[in-house]
């Protein structure tokens, strides 16, 4: 997966959910693959990405405000906001794999 297949799979739920996802995730969650790209590829759930984002570099989680949101609403299951539906693409697994096929080329 490319950085644009992974902004155009992240349009997808930006435009879905756009009430709690800015115009801006797509480009956070490309920058965000590729910035802790060495990183995620250690991880294998949700709960460890969030961690990763949140706790371990709570620094420049400011800069992943959208990325944040979609962690968080996958991980505690949010029903109130419209993001639950989210599940469906898996953040996760899509950055994970971005980063796994950029390692290779």
């Amino acid at each position: 997966m490319t950085e644009r297949d992974l902004r155009k799979a992240a349009e997808v739920p930006q435009r879905q959910y756009s009430c709690d996802l800015t115009e801006a995730f797509p480009v956070q969650l490309v920058t965000f693959a590729t910035s802790l790209q060495h990183e995620i590829v250690k991880l294998s759930t949700v709960q460890q990405s969030t961690h990763l984002l949140t706790v371990d570099y709570a620094a420049v989680a400011s800069a992943f405000t959208d990325v944040v949101t979609a962690l968080i609403a996958i991980l505690t299951s949010i029903t109130q906001i419209t993001i639950h539906k989210i599940y469906t693409i898996n953040l996760h697994q899509v950055t994970q794999g971005y980063v796994n096929r950029k390692k290779t080329t």
